[in-house]
């Protein structure tokens, strides 16, 4: 077992984001040693968030292995950018490794191994899987992927990387489920979901679980713009979040103001 080749190894502050507004969901950071899951439908700004806390890490001087099943070098730059997330100083320093990995052309095991080796080698303190969907196709059995993933998050905890997974869930809108139920192995879990209010599509977010410290228990509406990302205050008026169907019943006074931006 991977898991039980190392010692702990946890060291190291909390990280936060380079969101400032995030920050404030998560009053100690993520903790090192842990693993973190983005779940919502496509679109909802999942790998944005965990740039977030690639780019803060890279600033920090940890380096950061992004394993990308899903997206493109150049429209993961283009679309990162466009919110003021440049990764370019980063990769420079070699602070962040950006990896494509085709699900239709690696064994679990060699993907392990590209994990343990940006670790071991470059130091990798930070590791985002994007997506879990994908990396699923590379598995032929379901009870196959949560072992190996099992083993893996095991390992990384214990090297005290900070570990952050994407989920996306199947649909964007009205019933939208989770292809797979991951979540009891993350010790955070944030949920991003869609909805509608005053006539205009609409975002929210909700931290559903974190069993290393404190965090926002509120449902709060999110935009991401040119600026980066803006958190409203709590949202009483949502219901439904978890459901899938959320239901907005307040009034627009409690919604963010987006009239003079462009949604992201």
């Amino acid at each position: 077992m991977i898991a039980e080749e190392h010692e702990s190894d946890v060291q190291g502050e909390p990280l936060d984001s380079v969101f400032d507004d995030l920050n404030k969901m998560f009053p100690e950071g993520l903790d090192r040693g842990t693993t973190t899951m983005l779940v919502g439908p496509s679109g909802a700004a999942k790998s944005t968030i965990a740039m977030s806390y690639v780019l803060s890490a890279a600033n920090a001087g940890d380096a950061a292995s992004y394993f990308s099943f899903d997206e493109t070098y150049e429209t993961f730059v283009r679309r990162n950018e466009s919110m003021g997330l440049n990764a370019e100083d980063a990769v420079r320093k070699e602070k962040f490794f950006w990896r494509r990995v085709n699900p239709s052309r690696i064994s679990p095991g060699e993907f392990v191994w590209q994990v343990r080796r940006d670790i071991e080698d470059r130091n990798v303190r930070v590791v985002v899987i994007d997506s879990i969907n994908s990396y699923l196709n590379t598995m032929p059995e379901e009870q196959s992927l949560i072992i190996h993933l099992h083993e893996l998050l095991s390992y990384l905890n214990k090297r005290g990387i900070i570990t952050i997974l994407v989920l996306a869930q199947q649909g964007v809108v009205g019933d939208v489920e989770n292809p797979l139920d991951l979540s009891f192995l993350s010790d955070t879990v944030m949920l991003c979901r869609f909805f509608e209010a005053a006539g205009k599509l609409r975002r929210a977010l909700a931290v559903i679980e974190r069993r290393t410290g404190p965090h926002d228990m509120a449902i709060h509406e999110y935009q991401l713009t040119s600026g980066g990302m803006r958190i409203g205050p709590a949202i009483a008026s949502l219901r439904g979040i978890f459901t899938g169907v959320p239901n907005y019943t307040g009034a627009s006074e409690e919604l963010l103001d987006n009239s003079s931006n462009i949604e992201r």
